[in-house]
């Protein structure tokens, strides 16, 4: 009886996390059409500047995009590498860039919905804002140093926790259902990278973000800090 229930409570656990995870998806496919803001672009043209210019980055060969979603910080760090990869779980994201890329007559940009696993390794990968989204973020972590050349390099683009954070999603979109954490803190960001990498580095950055007008805030736009945390795969 024991082992019967431990067996309906694993089959509970794993149809929850499934359904949250297709519910999630469906989110990004019908945000996908109308997702590419003048905000958005500019947030990751700041963060593809601010990864560039770190002491550590040298242009390369292969870079990956994990939750790459309609490809703007692809398309931001397409200056640098000769082929691109942009990785997401939402078919309705990566239907906007690859009709970006049509539209462009981009073949240095690839677009992918996994696994992981069969993806290649890289000389750099980034993410943005696409880690809180995640609940085990340190074994997404750990997972993508399987994908990292030598020497290569993860990067991670996400949320400081602060005060309003929560602020950043819309009302509706509850923490633990359409996202799993309201930010990193500092130290969260530092255990991101486990075994396997060396060599953290961090920058943080603020944007101002508009508010939902249902929380009726007293302000329009808020400021909101991202870090822009790294580590490299340890030889």
């Amino acid at each position: 009886r024991i082992l019967a229930a431990q067996c309906a409570s694993l089959v509970h656990s794993y149809l929850f996390a499934m359904f949250r995870s297709i519910a999630r998806r469906n989110m990004f496919d019908n945000l996908a059409s109308s997702y590419d803001t003048p905000w958005k672009i500019a947030r990751s043209q700041e963060v593809a500047a601010v990864i560039s210019s770190r002491p550590w980055f040298r242009s390369g060969e292969k870079l990956l995009d994990v939750g790459a979603g309609t490809g703007l910080l692809t398309f931001a760090m397409e200056p640098h590498f000769k082929q691109l990869t942009a990785y997401d779980t939402s078919a309705g994201m990566l239907e906007v860039l690859n009709n970006k890329l049509v539209e462009l007559d981009d073949r240095k940009i690839a677009t992918s919905m996994g696994p992981i696993s069969n993806l290649g390794t890289y000389d750099l990968i980034v993410s943005l804002l696409a880690f809180h989204h995640v609940k085990d973020f340190v074994a997404l972590a750990g997972e993508l140093n399987n994908n990292l050349k030598p020497g290569g390099r993860l990067v991670v683009a996400d949320l400081v926790a602060g005060d309003h954070v929560r602020l950043f999603h819309k009302p509706w979109q509850m923490c633990g259902e359409h996202y799993e954490h309201d930010g990193f803190t500092e130290q969260q960001f530092q255990d991101m990278f486990g075994p396997g990498y060396t060599s953290y580095d961090e920058q943080r950055l603020v944007i101002r973000k508009k508010v939902d007008r249902e929380w009726n805030c007293e302000h329009e736009e808020l400021d909101f800090v991202l870090a822009v945390a790294s580590s490299e795969k340890a030889c």
